[in-house]
């Protein structure tokens, strides 16, 4: 991830987004509507592997799924936090967005029982492999053609 430019991470940002509007496309329609970029709140999840702001019994669960089942825990981690906040999200402008995943999202994880509940439903979390790949594809045909990705 931490390649010139922070390629890979802007790779990582790409395919979440495409997961978003692929499985919770309101939530994508309402990103965009009120541009919302994934790199606002997705950066320090995925560069911390989430123990920036969430409690370390829950982090050590987070790196445990991660060394067992590999990269693709980051977006089923996302995607969990995103599914379990949308009704929360939906609902809210650009700014409030911001202030809910800097303040409120991860007040609402420090309890062990939502915890669990975000942990079992990243556990849920379908990527299907094909699709990374395919994004992945598009993903370095954007680099070819502009030379950069804007994140």
């Amino acid at each position: 991830m931490f390649k010139k430019g922070f390629q890979m991470l802007q790779l990582k940002f790409y395919i979440l987004e495409r997961i978003i509007e692929d499985q919770m496309p309101d939530l994508w329609e309402h990103f965009q509507e009120h541009e919302l970029n994934t790199h606002m709140y997705a950066s320090q999840w995925f560069l911390t592997l989430f123990s920036a702001k969430f409690p370390l019994a829950l982090v050590y669960r987070i790196v445990d799924m991660f060394l067992t089942e590999g990269p693709d825990t980051l977006y089923k981690v996302a995607v969990s936090l995103l599914k379990l906040s949308r009704n929360d999200l939906i609902s809210q402008d650009f700014e409030e967005m911001l202030k809910y995943f800097r303040v409120a999202l991860p007040k609402r994880f420090m309890n062990k029982k939502q915890g669990q509940k975000l942990l079992s439903t990243a556990a849920s979390v379908k990527i299907k492999p094909g699709k990374v790949a395919v994004w992945e594809a598009q993903f370095d045909k954007i680099q070819d053609e502009s030379g950069v990705y804007r994140i």
